[in-house]
């Protein structure tokens, strides 16, 4: 063999040993950083779950999750997440890791991390006075101001008069909610002893009540339109006295039993939803940031398949 083949095969086995060692040297590295990382998670979030293992999720394309990971049983079953965001308090940036039950909704309380809020301000948020509000609560959350917050339940909500008129009707008005929002609305009159409604005898000629104005079914359809562009019959303009409204061309029917029904069926429809958190007196924005941190962390996760 030449002195030529020999360096050459010496030059080769180099190669070798070297990719060998850099592959070698980067897993270990990796692991090296994998075991840390998993160390400080458990460190942040192991009072939550004493037994658990972490499984990293990855969060490189949702604004201001900065880490988050499943929480696993012995048996790799999952028992919660782990979440950490980072929001901008008064002072600065504000990290707040989240524990979130596998519900996705129930927070097993929260710990605030790196800050640069005001001593005796802004930084009593990391106090549990402040910080074990969250904890066994479900999500939203929001701010206490007192007023209580209300929410509308998807599903389909009707509200009828107990008692027929002196011409064998009984109003009955009929709310669809959908994604918290009224998406249809429907305004009609039962007649007794009848599946015959006010609405079919209407818009068949049969019931008329001017021979002017527009039938009754096209001004209950005005009072409809209404009232999904307002979502409120609260706000219908009306007045009491009359049960009447000029305010809606060609409707000129007593429209007072629509919006008391509506308002009705509304109720139903309502539902007192979130937890109120009481914010640090003098320090409202580093209260609604962490507030904003958690609701984000449960946000994410309710994405996650």
């Amino acid at each position: 063999m030449n002195s030529f083949a020999k360096t050459l095969i010496s030059l080769s086995v180099t190669a070798v040993v070297s990719v060998g060692l850099l592959w070698g040297g980067d897993l270990l590295t990796r692991r090296w950083i994998a075991r840390q990382d998993s160390e400080q998670v458990r460190e942040t979030f192991g009072e939550f779950w004493d037994t658990a293992h972490f499984e990293n999720v990855n969060t490189s394309e949702v604004a201001h999750v900065t880490g988050a990971w499943k929480a696993l049983d012995d048996e790799d079953r999952l028992i919660g997440y782990a979440v950490t965001t980072e929001v901008q308090g008064y002072g600065g940036k504000i990290e707040v890791h989240t524990a979130i039950a596998a519900d996705r909704r129930t927070v097993k309380g929260i710990r605030i991390g790196s800050h640069q809020e005001t001593p005796g301000y802004g930084a009593r948020v990391t106090e549990p006075s402040f910080t074990d509000q969250f904890s066994a609560r479900r999500q939203p959350f929001y701010l206490d101001t007192g007023k209580q917050r209300t929410t509308l339940r998807n599903g389909t909500y009707r509200a009828a008069e107990e008692t027929y008129d002196s011409s064998g009707f009984r109003n009955v008005v009929t709310l669809t909610v959908s994604e918290g929002k009224i998406t249809a609305v429907e305004w009609d009159a039962e007649q007794q002893n009848s599946t015959t409604t006010k609405k079919d005898l209407s818009e068949a000629g049969e019931y008329v009540i001017s021979e002017t104005g527009l039938p009754w079914h096209k001004q209950a359809e005005i009072m409809e339109n209404a009232l999904l562009s307002l979502q409120d019959p609260a706000r219908i303009l009306y007045q009491p006295d009359t049960g009447k409204t000029d305010a809606y061309t060609g409707a000129t029917i007593t429209v007072s039993p629509f919006i008391l029904l509506a308002g009705d069926a509304l109720e139903m429809a309502k539902s007192t939803e979130g937890s109120a958190i009481d914010g640090i007196s003098g320090a409202t924005t580093s209260s609604q940031a962490v507030i904003n941190a958690v609701n984000e962390a449960c946000s994410f996760v309710a994405t996650l398949t």
